[in-house]
């Protein structure tokens, strides 16, 4: 949101005095080297507030900015979620920004900032995390770094929902590609959470993502950069 603010000691002097940490989730904020950083140097002051022997305190409060799939969060947006009934199912499947944007959801909206607030508010008082010293944040590793050892690439080939001909049944297919549901109505999850899942499981990173995502990596000719699969419709002329 503030890509005009430098990251270097004046950003870190704020970070080493708020009581509470608001990251607001998107695919581009987990893309970002500024906001990977900023999120390891404040995770760093909460973990020390109470040493190592016991659990840090929950004073970072994420509000998801757009929606992002479960497979696509880190392990760390994963396992820091704040999740309450006032939000509203609006706010998860269209986040604050979309809820903002729409005067039909303008109520909607300020419910689910009035519930963030409050939860910001509670753990701020709850825990008064002490101030820390002042550092370069340039010196920090993102949080969201990895050393790419680990990628396992999963390509969904399919229609999204706009691109379906007249025999498809749009109850199979969302507004992307990645989120086609060939297992509908026997699971409401996608192939794509089914197979990151199965990645995981292996021991690997799972980068989802479509045909247009991964062209340069799928129609180069250069040796693949990690180890993936493509998982499709049964005829390729299907996609015709």
């Amino acid at each position: 949101m503030d890509v005009d603010i430098p990251i270097g000691t004046e950003r870190w002097e704020q970070l080493a005095a708020c009581l509470t940490f608001v990251p607001l989730y998107s695919r581009r904020y987990f893309r970002s080297e500024a906001c990977g950083r900023e999120w390891a140097a404040f995770d760093l002051r909460r973990r020390r507030h109470l040493g190592e022997r016991q659990a840090p305190p929950e004073v970072i409060v994420p509000a998801f900015w757009t929606p992002v799939p479960d497979y696509e969060l880190p392990e760390l947006g994963r396992a820091v979620q704040f999740k309450h009934p006032a939000l509203g199912d609006l706010y998860q499947e269209r986040g604050v920004r979309g809820l903002m944007t729409i005067n039909r959801y303008r109520d909607h909206y300020r419910s689910a900032v009035e519930a963030l607030a409050i939860q910001i508010i509670h753990v701020a008082e709850q825990v008064r995390l002490p101030a820390a010293e002042p550092r370069d944040l340039f010196a920090v590793k993102s949080a969201f770094s990895r050393d790419g050892s680990r990628r396992f690439q999963v390509t969904i080939v399919a229609h999204a929902a706009g691109s379906l001909t007249r025999d498809r049944d749009p109850r199979f297919y969302g507004p992307t590609a990645a989120e086609w549901n060939p297992f509908h109505p026997s699971s409401t999850r996608s192939l794509a959470d089914h197979a990151a899942d199965v990645v995981r499981e292996l021991g690997f990173d799972p980068e989802i993502g479509t045909v247009a995502d991964h062209h340069t990596e799928l129609f180069s000719n250069d040796p693949p950069s990690c180890p993936g699969v493509v998982p499709g419709p049964r005829r390729i002329d299907d996609l015709s």
